[in-house]
């Protein structure tokens, strides 16, 4: 396993598009910002990750709502609307 990240420091782009075995809300808030920064295009981190459209938009949606926590719950937890 590798090393950990250093938390203040943003994961590079392919850092970014590499691939995941689980998605933390970490995971997901960092891909979100990098496509809002367009440090990536939302058509790479699809690709990369066989994310559809929903799925991507709904990350962006609960993280603009609901910060990082928003990306943390599980469909069980879930936060108001």
């Amino acid at each position: 396993m590798g090393r950990r990240p250093n938390p203040a420091t943003p994961p590079s782009s392919a850092q970014l598009l590499a691939p995941v075995r689980r998605w933390t809300g970490a995971r997901k808030e960092a891909v979100v910002l990098a496509v809002r920064r367009r440090q990536l295009t939302l058509g790479q981190v699809m690709q990369a990750h066989g994310l559809s459209l929903d799925e991507y938009q709904a990350w962006q949606r609960d993280f603009l709502r609901h910060g990082r926590i928003g990306l943390a719950v599980t469909h069980m937890q879930a936060l108001p609307r």
